[in-house]
């Protein structure tokens, strides 16, 4: 993180004291959208290079393992934005909501026709010009609150896609994703 901003500690420190720096440190390391912009690349190639061939995505990461009928039971749904329940640190399994905390980016399959059509990405669902436009937030308010949202970007695509674009969407009541 420190390759990406070397003063972000430093910054943080100035403005927020070295008592609390402990726990403000994670947040210099979301403040780095580089890893959804290198998602929205490999999801447009996903969309506009193979989604003739293919009728949904799933953008998963390290932390999510699959079921082997896992897109054979969930594309069952046939709707644009498919979700499931998933597992949690392989132990306690969450119910999906398409609520904040509710949800995990790997469970979430995406119709590659609906992408294609609206061209949601990662990278613009943030509501960074909101945050940036804020009349009373400090400047670090502002940070945290970015970078609150950088951690948070799997979500701001899902609520883009189900609550504004209004995408056709469910949720899977069992968990393929064990």
């Amino acid at each position: 993180f420190l390759d990406y901003d070397p003063k972000c500690l430093k910054k943080m420190a100035e403005e927020t004291g070295d008592e609390i720096l402990d726990k403000k440190r994670k947040i210099c390391g979301y403040y780095n959208n580089i890893h959804y912009a290198l998602t929205d690349m490999g999801l447009d190639l996903a969309v506009n290079k193979y989604g003739g061939a293919h009728d949904y995505v799933v953008v998963t990461n390290a932390d999510n393992g699959y079921h082997p009928s896992f897109f054979l039971r969930t594309l069952k749904a046939d709707k644009e934005i498919i979700a499931t329940h998933f597992v949690q640190n392989k132990k306690r399994e969450e119910r999906t909501e398409f609520a904040l905390s509710h949800i995990d980016l790997g469970t979430v399959v995406v119709s590659t026709a609906a992408l294609r059509r609206s061209n949601l990405t990662f990278s613009t669902s943030t509501p960074k010009s909101m945050i940036e436009s804020h009349p009373t937030l400090s400047k670090l308010e502002k940070d945290v609150a970015l970078m609150r949202s950088y951690h948070d970007n799997d979500w701001w695509f899902i609520q883009k896609a189900v609550h504004e674009m209004n995408f056709d969407a469910a949720i899977v009541a069992e968990a393929p994703s064990r």
